[in-house]
Parts: structure tokens; C-alpha cells; sequence
């Protein structure tokens, strides 16, 4: 029972720091809010004028701008473009008879429109810049750090720490992995539209994705990380076994969820119009005040949950996360056993926080998420486990631990036998 006391008092420890500075920053910065503006809805009837269309509907002059282009289509009569009536610009501009599926094309462009100015318009993008370019610094070290398998508990504790402060805290919820997947569907099922910035972004997640496996999820999402950080809690002193209790989802249970929310995501989306996320979206622990009592309360059973199951988010509703576990079975670096070294000891699939280095050691076609936490390379007593590209790289090894438990690295040559 002490176990548990001790495990919650330091659990409160770390998320309520997360909460307080992620609404002073939050506050401090106005309360703008990164979400997409609502579904907009535009009114027009054929005989209504062009200043009555654009009152009624608080469309500005940009906007009209690109509805009716004045200079192409002003054919120099004295009545000014702005008493026109739709109709009759409607007429001008295609040369015959505008009917209903005229104007209701209005309303759609004129709706779409409207949602793009508020879409960019709702956006921090001097913030987002910054937060890619901290991205593109802080992953590359990781990797690096990965690559040479210098990756260790203490050191990885502090690297998720300033990441959730840094990427979720300080920058901000969005833009986030999830919300690059999330927001594209709910924004082209309920308004039919394509947000470019939003997918180059997805385009940029997944790159990172394919170069180094998970690399975006495992040390650049701020959720993913806080969860992580959660985990470890639960760790012993070495990270490798629990304090208390934990438990590894079997993967065909939680990739089958993860692909039940995916579909109901879509289908609300796209047949009633509704994001099924943004309630209980849990990034809003970056933005603590926007956060309702059904969110408030899924967030915190999240959390509870992130001692005991490895990333229950990441591995069970994740849109980004099954999209980027179907990208990471192609992944150009990724962990590698080196079968001439391997003991089968099975330190790195009893270390392992999921099933992954079970699937490894099995050689299976299809493996299951794996985060590229590093544990795996830790743990290793004989240097068999790598995160490096192909199986002619060169590697850090590090011979049997002796009996005073220390591990002594050494150079080895790459030209040996590795799980491709």
C-alpha cells in the first residue's frame, strides 16, 4: 500500500508543475486558442445584393475580393458591383443563367473561404515555426544520441521532461502528430476542405517517421512524452522492471481499438459532421482551463492509466500512432539484434515496455509499435541491440556486465550478421 501512496504523491508531483505552467503560459499569451473555427454557414438568396450578401454574412473584402473578381467581370453600367444582385454576378461571371446549384456553389466557396481566413487566422505562426525548428534540433540530438547508443535511464528521464516542457508547456498543444491526422479528417468531412499547412506538416511527422522509427512519437510529441515520463515513474531506479504493477496490452487487442477509433472518427465525421475527439482531446493538458468536466475526467484516467500501461494513448487511439505504425514497419533506422552477439538472455524483451523486442527476437514480419525509448539498448549485456540503419553499420557494443555490474563499451566492427 505504501507503494501505491508513494507512486501517487509522485505522480501529483509531475503533472501538477505541467498544469500550472501550461495555464500561466496559456494565459499569458491571451488564451488563443489553436483550434479550427466551428462550421460556418453562409446565407444568400439570388436576389439579394452584394452588400446584403457580404452584411448578412460579415464576409470581408478579401474574401469578396475572390468570390467576384470587380475588375474581371465590371462591364462599366452605372450601377455599382456592390447593388449588383448574385444573380446577376453570377450571370456575369458565367455567362448564363445562374440557377440553384449556382448559389448553393456560392455558399460552399464563400463557406470554404471564410473557414480557411479563420483557420490561418487562428493560428500562432511565428510560434509554429519556432516549435518545428525546436523540433527538427531536439530530435536530431536524440537520434544521434540513439545512433550511438549513449541513450540511458537518467538521461532519458531529463530528455522527456524538457521535452513535454519544452513542445507541450511552452509551445504550446498544437500543432501536434495527432492533431496532423485528427483535425485533416474532421476538416475535410464536415467542410470539405484541404488545410496545406496542416498537411505539410502530417507530410514532415511521417518523413520523420520513415527515417528514424517512431521518431516523431517517441521524442518530439509532447503527449507521448508525458506519458512516457508517467511510465517510468512506476520504474525501478535502473528502469527495468516496476515498482508496483504493469502490464503489456496484447498488440492485436490494442491495434484493433486503435483502428475502431480511427473508423469512428472518420464516420462521425464525415456522415454527421462531428469531431469525436475535441472533447476529450487529451493535448488540452497543455491549456488546463479549456478542458470540460467529460474531458477533464478522461484526461485524468489517462493519466492514472500511463503508470501501469505504456503509452495507452499513443497505442489505443492515436490516429497518428496507426498511421505511423504502418509507416515504422519500413522504417530506414529503427533496432536491429545482432544474432552473432545475441545470449537470449531476454533482458531486452523483460525491459521492454510493450511486446515489441518479443516480435524482434521472433523475427516477425509485422511488428508492433515500438517508441524507440532506448531501454532495449541499456539493458543489453552482450552489445546486440542497436538503432542504426542496416546491418553493415558500425556499432557500439558493450561487452557482459562483470560482477561489480558495470558496463564497458568498446568498438566493434558492423560487418556482422543483423536483423533486418
Amino acid at each position: 500500500m505504501k507503494k501505491y501512496m508513494k507512486l501517487m504523491v509522485h505522480l501529483v508531483l509531475v503533472i501538477l508543475p505541467v498544469l500550472f505552467f501550461s495555464e500561466t503560459i496559456f494565459r499569458l499569451g491571451g488564451k488563443k486558442s489553436d483550434a479550427a473555427p466551428g462550421v460556418v454557414k453562409i446565407e444568400a438568396q439570388a436576389d439579394w445584393t452584394l452588400s446584403k450578401f457580404a452584411r448578412t454574412n460579415r464576409i470581408p473584402e478579401d474574401v469578396l475580393a475572390r468570390l467576384f473578381p470587380v475588375r474581371k467581370m465590371d462591364d462599366g453600367s452605372s450601377v455599382m458591383i456592390r447593388e449588383r444582385t448574385l444573380q446577376d454576378l453570377m450571370k456575369m461571371s458565367s455567362g448564363a443563367i445562374a440557377g440553384p446549384s449556382d448559389l448553393e456553389s456560392l455558399r460552399l466557396r464563400a463557406a470554404r473561404l471564410l473557414f480557411m481566413r479563420a483557420e490561418s487566422g487562428s493560428k500562432n505562426w511565428k510560434k509554429i515555426v519556432v516549435k518545428f525548428i525546436c523540433w527538427a534540433i531536439f530530435l536530431g540530438i536524440c537520434l544521434r544520441l540513439m545512433m550511438k547508443g549513449s541513450m540511458r535511464t537518467r538521461l532519458r528521464s531529463a530528455l522527456y521532461l524538457g521535452g513535454v516542457y519544452l513542445f507541450g508547456v511552452v509551445l504550446g498543444a498544437d500543432p501536434s502528430p495527432m492533431g496532423t491526422v485528427k483535425d485533416a479528417i474532421v476538416l475535410l468531412g464536415t467542410q470539405g476542405i484541404v488545410f496545406p499547412p496542416r498537411m505539410v506538416a502530417f507530410l514532415l511527422f511521417m518523413t520523420s517517421v520513415f527515417i528514424a522509427n517512431k521518431l516523431i512519437c517517441s521524442w518530439g510529441c509532447q503527449l507521448g512524452m508525458l506519458q512516457d515520463m508517467i511510465f517510468r515513474i512506476n520504474r525501478d531506479s535502473e528502469d527495468k522492471v516496476a515498482r508496483t504493477v504493469q502490464y503489456r496490452l496484447p498488440f492485436a487487442f490494442s491495434n484493433t481499438i486503435r483502428i475502431l477509433t480511427f473508423s469512428a472518427i472518420v464516420w462521425w465525421a464525415f456522415y454527421k459532421g462531428v469531431d469525436i475527439i475535441e472533447a476529450i482531446d487529451p493535448f488540452r493538458v497543455f491549456k488546463p482551463s479549456t478542458l470540460q468536466a467529460g474531458g477533464a475526467l478522461f484526461l485524468g484516467s489517462l493519466i492514472l492509466s500511463s503508470l501501469f500501461v505504456y503509452r495507452p494513448w499513443c497505442h489505443l487511439f492515436c490516429p497518428f500512432g496507426l498511421a505511423g505504425w504502418i509507416v515504422e514497419q519500413f522504417s530506414f533506422i529503427r533496432i536491429r539484434v545482432n544474432r552473432n552477439l545475441c545470449i537470449s538472455c531476454g533482458s531486452c524483451e523483460k525491459s521492454c515496455p510493450t511486446n515489441v523486442m518479443s516480435s524482434y527476437m521472433r523475427d516477425d514480419r509485422i511488428k508492433p509499435d515500438c517508441f524507440s525509448c532506448g531501454t532495449c539498448i541499456e539493458v543489453c549485456p552482450a552489445g546486440a541491440v542497436a538503432f542504426c540503419r542496416n546491418s553493415n553499420e558500425s556499432s557500439t557494443v558493450i561487452d557482459p556486465i562483470d560482477s561489480t555490474g558495470d558496463a564497458r563499451k568498446q568498438g566493434a566492427s558492423g560487418n556482422v550478421k543483423m536483423e533486418k
